[in-house]
């Protein structure tokens, strides 16, 4: 039994402002309307022990600095029946209400992760709710531990770890650095003549990636009787040692490594000559975004032919590709999935099975000899050695990404890489997710110890 009353968080900031949907609010927006009505499987949250000596006061004025400070955290979001559109509106004042529960002594941690899922497990009501809720555990009067849940329509991965630093940096008394760019004013530059400008060029990218993409990489599957998807799950210290040697041959982010093998192997798998994935795209390209705070993430169309050159090679062609892609992700979503569709269409191909890749990782700085030149000769390690560790699984996961057929997440990149598969069984038949990934990490581990030949997969 613990006791429970209340904390009040009354905030007050801006003046109010309305406003139609930005492209990334409206890309999360179908989704959350796809999803079933008491769905709260994207809501966001995290448990945040106090350091002693924090006090309920220094919890309420970080959390009311806080939601001050981004406007996606005191934003309402419903559908505009007379304007045929969703849109927003912006709450200049108001209260979050804070639940306060004690715990024994010792026992916060225990007492926050047990009702951490109960705030997570109510549905927002975006119309007339607050993103954002919050629960403080005490022990013995004294703040312990917060719990943190906001709704994945006011924030994506990454700006809700930009809400993290501001919390922490509040509860500290640190300074913070200015604000990133809001909502609405965002959506100002997205009907600008600039952002129309981006948006056409985008579409034109679009088209043409659509019309060279291989069609097993498009299409839509028939609808089944019963669920065909099938989950598979690795953690590897091989894979995460070849991504680095590979990434430090070729001057590529480690997660362009492991993009370009998945894209590699889907290749062989269908029998293509090119690969096609769509990648989620936090889309913080500018200085005025690196820290916005709301939900922006987009779709980038990466098409890269696979070739015969070395691997290495192939890592700097697919960069390059990547560039190219991440120009021409930000648009409106809707006006995508139509040309998407169409063009589809006028090859005879009805589209909706798509292959995403999506890098969750957000991985914090590596220690400094992560920097380190490669190691030669007898001190290099050897990533086949290294597999003796490998662990596929296949977890229990009731997730399905929408209109997916291959959804590949990178989820740790570091000491050891960490990758989760969602494939429709037929689509990879007679193959299986844990088998892709089983042969990720193999082609992977190949390149790394065999350059600069291609690497080759031969697959039973």
């Amino acid at each position: 039994m613990n006791d429970t009353r209340q904390l009040a968080v009354d905030f007050q900031s801006g003046a109010p402002r309305t406003g139609t949907l930005t492209w990334g609010q409206l890309a999360i927006w179908d989704v959350l309307q796809w999803l079933p009505p008491d769905d709260t499987s994207l809501t966001l949250s995290t448990l945040l022990p106090l350091p002693a000596g924090t006090t309920a006061a220094t919890v309420a004025a970080a959390l009311r600095a806080l939601v001050e400070r981004h406007d996606a955290l005191r934003s309402l979001f419903r559908f505009d029946a007379a304007a045929g559109e969703p849109g927003q509106t912006l709450v200049t004042t108001g209260r979050l209400t804070v639940e306060v529960h004690d715990a024994p002594r010792g026992l916060a941690a225990d007492l926050a992760a047990k009702l951490r899922p109960e705030l997570c497990g109510r549905p927002f009501d975006l119309a007339s709710d607050l993103p954002v809720r919050a629960l403080l555990v005490t022990e013995e009067g004294s703040p312990a531990a917060l719990v943190l849940a906001i709704s994945h329509m006011s924030v994506d991965a990454w700006s809700f770890r930009v809400v993290l630093e501001d919390l922490e940096a509040l509860l500290a008394g640190a300074e913070l650095p200015a604000p990133g760019q809001q909502p609405l004013d965002r959506l100002d530059y997205e009907t600008s003549d600039l952002g129309r400008r981006r948006e056409e060029r985008a579409r034109a990218y679009w088209t043409e990636q659509v019309r060279e993409t291989p069609a097993a990489m498009l299409a839509e599957l028939p609808q089944p009787s019963a669920p065909h998807l099938g989950w598979g799950r690795i953690e590897s210290t091989a894979l995460a040692e070849s991504v680095r040697l590979l990434a430090q041959r070729a001057s590529v982010a480690g997660s362009l490594v492991v993009m370009a093998g998945a894209a590699r192997l889907l290749a062989r798998y269908t029998g293509e000559e090119q690969a096609t994935l769509r990648l989620i795209v936090a889309t913080r390209f500018t200085a005025r975004t690196r820290r916005f705070v709301g939900a922006f993430n987009q779709n980038a169309l990466l098409r890269v032919p696979i070739g015969a050159d070395s691997f290495d090679d192939y890592l700097r062609r697919t960069g390059l590709a990547a560039l190219t892609a991440y120009q021409n992700c930000e648009y409106d979503p809707r006006a995508i999935e139509q040309i998407v569709i169409d063009t589809a269409a006028e090859r005879g191909v009805t589209a909706g099975g798509y292959c995403f890749f999506n890098d969750i990782s957000f991985e914090p700085p590596r220690p400094a000899d992560a920097d380190r030149e490669p190691a030669t000769g007898g001190d290099a390690p050897d990533p086949r050695a290294l597999r003796a560790d490998t662990v596929l699984s296949v977890p229990e996961m009731d997730q399905v990404p929408k209109g997916a057929t291959f959804f590949l997440f990178l989820e740790r990149l570091g000491d050891r890489a960490v990758l989760q598969l969602c494939a429709d069984r037929r689509f990879l038949a007679p193959r299986s997710a844990t088998d892709f990934l089983h042969d990720l990490e193999e082609l992977t581990v190949a390149a790394a110890v065999s350059p600069p030949r291609p690497a080759t997969l031969e697959l039973p």
